[in-house]
């Protein structure tokens, strides 16, 4: 008799042992947050990576809750209130980091990693979602190795959050990638304007020079015979220090609108309603602002972008990224790269300030034109 029991015994206990393990299977990924600091992009790219997690039915009821308008620590607030259980994905209410807080940006790096990695331990998140160069870099060097994915870097291959472009060539890492996605734009600034010099403003270190895009400018000037200026203005400042940070970009632009043809804007800090004051001494001495950043920053008053980022379809292939790791795949051997042509926004207002007089061919061709913003 004591054969069947112990027989009956192992078949109850696998049995249990196999619902825990599918239990465990289908546990939802936890997310954790980390941005460089509250930038427009990163509040854009995490609502379509957001939509795209619904539309590959990895959350839902989320896009009727949220709007483009919310920024990322709105979106997360809300989102991971809900944390449906029939989601395949949580989010960590516990783990949201803005390096530039106070809280991360007084500390020394070695106790800024040891804080982020003890709250990664706590909340038990199993993946960061990382914004921008600094953030993908600073999840990257956690003891704790946690897997991450990264949007909106510059080149996360060329700032060493990830070891290749096709795929990461490192465990747990997975990063988006546009090869040359400066380079394209840059290309379209120079159809359009044929410049001898070009302006642009930059913090004077080897992180900004990467993420800025200046080090592709100057490549493509040098091989084109284009003398660029340079200003550079600190990006990182102790909290209350914003209005110093504008007027410093406000002088460095005046120094610049005498000596250049075009100027080049690159990644900033700028508040909506500052970009007036900031670009004045350009717009004033007739100089076109050009951005190889965004299209938010036409929007907000310069002249032209190419805009190279498809936020709507990364979205997408972040979620089908996410998706796949969700079910088997590792992180470094998804595919990385998701680049589209660039299309081009002109701010109306602007042009007719400067005395720019965009061809027709040029207005037909634009994706979006901006006029009258002053006046809404």
């Amino acid at each position: 008799m004591r054969k069947p029991l112990i027989s009956l015994l192992l078949a109850l206990l696998l049995a249990f042992s196999g619902v825990v393990c599918a239990g465990a299977a289908n546990a939802p990924l936890v997310l954790g947050y980390c941005e460089s600091d509250p930038y427009v992009e990163f509040d854009i790219q995490l609502y379509y990576l957001l939509l795209g997690m619904e539309e590959y039915g990895l959350i839902g009821g989320v896009a009727e809750q949220i709007n483009s308008n919310m920024t990322a620590l709105e979106m997360w607030t809300l989102i991971s209130n809900i944390n449906d259980p029939s989601w395949k994905i949580h989010f960590s209410g516990d783990v949201y980091v803005s390096l530039i807080d106070q809280a991360y940006s007084s500390l020394t790096n070695p106790e800024q990693n040891a804080l982020i990695d003890s709250m990664i331990t706590t909340a038990q998140v199993d993946l960061m979602l990382t914004m921008g160069t600094s953030a993908g870099l600073a999840i990257a060097e956690l003891e704790s190795a946690t897997p991450l994915v990264n949007f909106v870097a510059a080149d996360p291959f060329k700032s060493g959050i990830v070891a290749g472009t096709e795929t990461s060539g490192i465990a747990n890492r997975w990063a988006h990638v546009d090869v040359d996605a400066f380079g394209r734009t840059i290309q379209v600034m120079d159809d359009i304007f044929s410049p001898t010099s070009v302006g642009v403003v930059y913090a004077n270190n080897n992180e900004a020079y990467i993420y800025s895009g200046a080090d592709v400018l100057d490549q493509f000037c040098r091989e084109r015979g284009i003398t660029v200026h340079k200003q550079y203005v600190e990006d990182e400042f102790d909290e209350g220090a914003y209005n110093l940070y504008v007027q410093q970009l406000h002088d460095a632009h005046d120094a610049l609108s005498s000596s250049i043809d075009v100027f080049i804007l690159t990644t900033s800090l700028l508040e909506a309603e500052d970009y007036a004051y900031v670009l004045d001494p350009l717009f004033d001495a007739g100089i076109p602002v050009y951005s190889i950043n965004s299209s938010y920053d036409v929007e907000c008053g310069a002249l032209l972008a190419a805009e190279a980022s498809d936020f709507p379809n990364i979205g997408r292939f972040g979620a089908d990224t996410l998706l796949r790791y969700i079910q088997g795949a590792s992180l470094d051997s998804l595919p990385q790269i998701y680049q589209t042509a660039p299309f081009l926004v002109i701010n109306y207002d602007t042009a007719r300030r400067i005395g720019y007089q965009p061809g027709f061919d040029m207005l037909l061709s634009a994706s979006t034109i901006y006029v009258n913003q002053a006046d809404e």
